[in-house]
């Protein structure tokens, strides 16, 4: 009994972190909206950089000390 509480517990808060990332992504692709044609240079950016700096961090946990 225990272990499937634990299992269902699992389950939901794996289903809550994808339903976060996604309206979180939501949000942030709207918000380009807000900026206007002249901003939309501005949201490029921090669109590349963000995934470029996770990318880097993910590439030094790889790194073998």
């Amino acid at each position: 009994m225990l272990k499937r509480l634990v299992e269902i517990a699992e389950d939901s808060v794996r289903s809550g972190f994808s339903l976060f990332l996604g309206n979180s992504s939501s949000t942030i692709i709207l918000a380009a909206r807000l900026l206007g044609p002249s901003g939309y240079g501005t949201y490029s950016l921090t669109s590349l950089v963000a995934p470029m700096l996770l990318l880097a961090w993910i590439g030094l946990k790889e790194v073998p000390s």
